[in-house]
């Protein structure tokens, strides 16, 4: 399944790529720059497919804002900090609330990511 979320204010707007039928919900991080979809795409899915099989985790994999906050040199550092605070607005307003509902009300969420 794949989720378009976007904060309140449609300030910010990123794609959520969840895998698995049940289990804890993780939160994925892609590396720097990177998409939702560089879980599956770099075989890390599959290396923890036995864990979604058997209904142990169920994976909410996220856009990265790298390249419009903390990458991005064109603008001064605190206009990169003001985007990654509504990076992290729209996890916290949006994604998580997301996973949470998709998984049952589970709040004992993971996070983890590549780098």
């Amino acid at each position: 399944m794949t989720a378009e979320l976007s904060t309140a204010d449609g300030d910010f707007r990123g794609q959520v790529v969840v895998h698995g039928h049940w289990g804890r919900p993780v939160l994925v991080f892609p590396s720097e720059g990177g998409g939702a979809w560089d879980y599956q795409n770099h075989g890390m899915v599959d290396a923890v497919r036995w864990l979604l099989d058997a209904g142990r985790v169920k994976l909410y994999c996220v856009d990265s804002a790298d390249a419009r906050t903390w990458s991005d040199h064109t603008v001064p550092i605190e206009e990169r900090a003001r985007r990654h605070d509504r990076y992290e607005g729209w996890l916290l307003e949006q994604v998580l609330p997301f996973a949470r509902e998709d998984s049952a009300g589970r709040e004992d969420f993971l996070a983890t990511g590549c780098s």
